[in-house]
C-alpha cells in the first residue's frame, strides 16, 4: 500500500521487502497487492503524479505480482498516473512518456503546451525530490510538500501556468472545460499553499504555567483553569454551519513535570452516552470520546495519539510503527453533569522520547477532536481545514508554552 510514495528509497525498500516475504511465506506464490491512492492525498491538495516510479516498480516486481487492486480517492486529480497505472500492470514496459504525451495532445487541444509544462512539473518534482525528513508512516508533512516537493517559487509557476492555458483553450470550449477540471485541483492546491506560507488557519492555543498540578477529578474547578485560556471547537467538516449546536472546549496548563488538558462538552441527553469500552486500547474511538493529537517535536510529520472516553479508558498509540507506544504516566478522570461531561488528561513530559525539554516559549503542534454519538455520529475538531481524516497534519494548531 505504499505505492504513491515508491519515489522514496526506503519506501520501495520496505515494499520490496514486504512483497519478497510474503512470496516467502506462501511457499513461492505470486502476491496481489491493495493499494491506496488516497494516501498522502489526505494530507494535501498538491494533484501530484508518479507514473515513472510506478513503472519501475512494477518491472522490479513483474514476476512477483498477481494483481492490483486500488482502493480509496485521488483518481480526478491522479488521472494521467492512474491511467498509466493500469496500462502498467498489463505491460509493465508499456511507453509512459509516449502516452502521457497523447493524453496531452488529445485532451488541451490548443492550451496543450502549458498543461504538458504543469504536468512535467508536478510529475518530475513529485518523483525526482527525496525529502530529507524519511517517512514515518504514509503520511506526508506540510514541511515536506511546501518547502521540499512544490515551494512557493513552484506554486506561483503552476499558477501562471494554468492561467496561460486557460487563456488558450478559449471560454467556452470542450478543452476550457478539461483544463477546469484539472485546474480546479491546482486552484486548491495554490490556496493550501498561500494558507502553509501565510500562517492562515492555525489556531494557537497558550498553555499555562502554574505552580501545581490540577487535582485529577474531572471537574475543571481548580483555581488554575480560570487563568486558562479557553477554545471553542468547530464542526468537522460543514463550513457552512460551524458551530456545534453541542459545543466543546479545551484549555490547557502545564508544570515542570508535565502537562494537563481539560475539555468539557455540553450534552443535552447524558442519559444517551456511547461510553462502552473499559479495556485499555480497546475501541474507545468508538465511544463518545475526546482525542488528542501531539506533535512534540514540532515538525508535524510525526505524532502521539491519545482518545479518552466518558470513563476516562484510554486509547494511545504513536506514528512510530517500529515501537509501540504507550503512555506510563497518562492520568484521567470525567466528571459527567446534568446537561455536560468534563475530562481532565494529564501526560508526563518523560513520556514523550522525541520531545525537546519544554520551556516556557516551547511550541508544539496538535489537535484535538469531539465525537459524538448521541443522535448519531458527529465530529468536531479544535482546529480544521475540513478534511477527511482527523490525521491531517496541515491543520495542527500551535500549542504554545507559556508563564
Amino acid at each position: 500500500m505504499y505505492g504513491v510514495n515508491h519515489k522514496e528509497a526506503l519506501v520501495a525498500k520496505d515494499y520490496d521487502k514486504t512483497i519478497m516475504d510474503w512470496r516467502k511465506a506462501t511457499g513461492g506464490r505470486k502476491v496481489f497487492l491493495w493499494e491506496y491512492p488516497c494516501w498522502p492525498t489526505e494530507d494535501t491538495y498538491l494533484p501530484f503524479q508518479y507514473p515513472h516510479a510506478m513503472q519501475k516498480f512494477l518491472q522490479r516486481h513483474r514476476d512477483d505480482i498477481d494483481g492490483t487492486g486500488l482502493c480509496g480517492g485521488g483518481f480526478p486529480a491522479q488521472t494521467p498516473t492512474l491511467y498509466c497505472w493500469y496500462r502498467l500492470m498489463w505491460n509493465p514496459d508499456f511507453n509512459v512518456d509516449a502516452a502521457l504525451k497523447e493524453y496531452i495532445d488529445l485532451m488541451y487541444g490548443l492550451a496543450k503546451e502549458p498543461m504538458r509544462d504543469i504536468l512535467t512539473m508536478l510529475t518530475d518534482r513529485w518523483e525526482n525530490i527525496q525529502w530529507k525528513t524519511p517517512l514515518s508512516s504514509w503520511h506526508v508533512s506540510p514541511t515536506q510538500i511546501h518547502e521540499e516537493t512544490m515551494p512557493l517559487k513552484e506554486t506561483l509557476q503552476l499558477k501562471e501556468l494554468l492561467k496561460k492555458a486557460r487563456d488558450l483553450a478559449g471560454s467556452d470550449t470542450v478543452e476550457r472545460r478539461r483544463v477546469d477540471f484539472f485546474g480546479s485541483a491546482i486552484e486548491q492546491f495554490i490556496k493550501e499553499s498561500n494558507d502553509y506560507h501565510d500562517g492562515t488557519g492555525l489556531a494557537e492555543l497558550k498553555i499555562l504555567k502554574v505552580g501545581d498540578d490540577p487535582v485529577l477529578d474531572g471537574k475543571l474547578d481548580d483555581n488554575c483553569w480560570k487563568d486558562a485560556e479557553k477554545h471553542s471547537f468547530k464542526m468537522g467538516y460543514d463550513q457552512k454551519n460551524p458551530v456545534p449546536p453541542q459545543g466543546t472546549t479545551v484549555q490547557a496548563v502545564w508544570t515542570d513535570k508535565g502537562v494537563t488538558f481539560g475539555f468539557q462538552m455540553a450534552e443535552p441527553e447524558m442519559d444517551k452516552l456511547k461510553a462502552n469500552c473499559t479495556a485499555r486500547d480497546s475501541d474507545v474511538y468508538g465511544d463518545d470520546c475526546i482525542e488528542i493529537f501531539l506533535d512534540v517535536a514540532g515538525n508535524r510529520s510525526s505524532y502521539y495519539q491519545v482518545v479518552v472516553n466518558s470513563l476516562g479508558t484510554v486509547f494511545d498509540r504513536s506514528s512510530d510503527k517500529e515501537a509501540e507506544w504507550n503512555s506510563k504516566g497518562i492520568k484521567t478522570a470525567a466528571f459527567k453533569g446534568k446537561d455536560y461531561w468534563s475530562l481532565e488528561v494529564y501526560l508526563p513530559f518523560s513520556d514523550f522520547a522525541d520531545g525537546q525539554s519544554v520551556k516556557i516559549g516551547s511550541l508544539w503542534y496538535g489537535n484535538f477532536m469531539r465525537s459524538r454519538y448521541v443522535g448519531g455520529w458527529q465530529l468536531q475538531r479544535w482546529n480544521t481545514l475540513y478534511k477527511q481524516s482527523n490525521l491531517d497534519f496541515s491543520s495542527f494548531g500551535k500549542l504554545k508554552f507559556v508563564e
